[in-house]
């Protein structure tokens, strides 16, 4: 297909620490082409790629995933040829009855829009994929959906996607670095700003450096409640890095923000009055205040100091689930991390 690169890489030994850290350096930064294959000659590996074959560094990449930490299961089932450039007949009730009945599975509908996210757009082979917590939660689900095309094939994968397996804890913003995907911690040193098209732009910074933050329109829960911080907030924020560009510095972004802390807003407002409890209103310069329920007046009277109260709480936000990259843990993924491998195998993990 247009715009892809495939490759595929065969090994047949056990996989070699270089390959398991060459995974997690895929994860988590860009890797040259160069880099794969030099590596896949070292262990012996056989590469085959077309075009630019880039999918090498995916294809060695995956030999290297052990799963030995935080994974998910998807189902993924498989159109036939003569059916792959066609529009996808998947009844999108049934997805949305699978969705309600069906807890421990994730990421199957969008909550704000209703869009179906378990259906790809492009022309691939895939039909759909359901990602969950264990092999029977998506064989379960899977038997939920009403489809109007035949299947040719079906297969549960045990997988890395909802773990932020992408994420790198780092402990300085200087230490930040282009298209690593960061955890970093910061105060907010720039009041948002909306930019064209939406996007919210603001920053935050340590004692090392300051670094640009985006909440894309298109994630929504981000970019609303991005416009609702302010200058003093404590923040531990989560995603990609893009690289400076005309003249503008690292951006992170936003897949996540944790809110620590909240900054006081302090505000000067008018006393309530002391016979009926309005709130009074100005008179006019050094004329002072008037009660519009009662009457009363005073020119005693003084402002008083009001803390407002933010429209943000103290906790974790994530992108919209339709924004939300494959490997992005979202809400209901937290307290269900798990680790090692499955003991055994289910019956039926596979047709044919």
């Amino acid at each position: 297909y247009d715009g892809t690169d495939p490759g595929i890489v065969f090994l047949t030994d056990e996989v070699p620490k270089e390959v398991l850290d060459f995974a997690t350096k895929a994860k988590q930064s860009v890797l040259k082409i160069e880099e794969a294959l030099k590596l896949a000659k070292e262990v012996n590996a056989e590469v085959l790629g077309f075009k630019r074959g880039r999918g090498i560094i995916g294809g060695l990449a995956a030999i290297g995933e052990d799963l030995s930490g935080d994974h998910t299961f998807e189902i993924i089932s498989y159109r036939t040829v003569e059916n792959r450039n066609k529009p996808r007949h998947v009844q999108i009730s049934s997805v949305k009855m699978m969705d309600k009945s069906a807890p421990l599975t994730f990421n199957n509908v969008d909550p704000e829009t209703g869009r179906i996210l378990i259906t790809p757009r492009g022309p691939d082979p895939i039909l759909f994929g359901i990602r969950g917590e264990t092999p029977e939660t998506v064989k379960n689900a899977f038997e939920l959906i009403r489809i109007d095309e035949p299947i040719e094939r079906w297969m549960i994968f045990r997988t890395n996607q909802g773990t932020d397996a992408h994420l790198q804890k780092i402990s300085a913003i200087a230490d930040i670095r282009a298209y690593n995907p960061v955890i970093v911690k910061g105060v907010v040193s720039k009041d948002p700003k909306t930019i064209k098209g939406g996007h919210v732009i603001f920053s935050i910074m340590d004692k090392t450096g300051e670094v640009d933050c985006a909440a894309y329109e298109p994630t929504v829960t981000l970019s609303k409640m991005a416009r609702r911080l302010m200058k003093g907030d404590i923040l531990k924020v989560f995603g990609g890095v893009r690289p400076p560009f005309e003249e503008k510095q690292l951006t992170i972004n936003l897949e996540k923000i944790r809110v620590i802390e909240l900054a006081s807003r302090i505000l000067l407002a008018n006393p309530n009055c002391p016979k009926c409890g309005k709130r009074m209103k100005s008179m006019g310069k050094n004329q002072g205040l008037r009660c519009d329920r009662c009457s009363f007046r005073s020119s005693q009277l003084n402002k008083i100091v009001v803390i407002e109260e933010r429209e943000i709480e103290k906790r974790l936000y994530i992108t919209s689930p339709r924004s939300q990259r494959h490997l992005t843990k979202p809400h209901c993924r937290y307290g269900k991390e798990k680790i090692g491998f499955p003991k055994t195998l289910i019956n039926n993990w596979h047709f044919p």
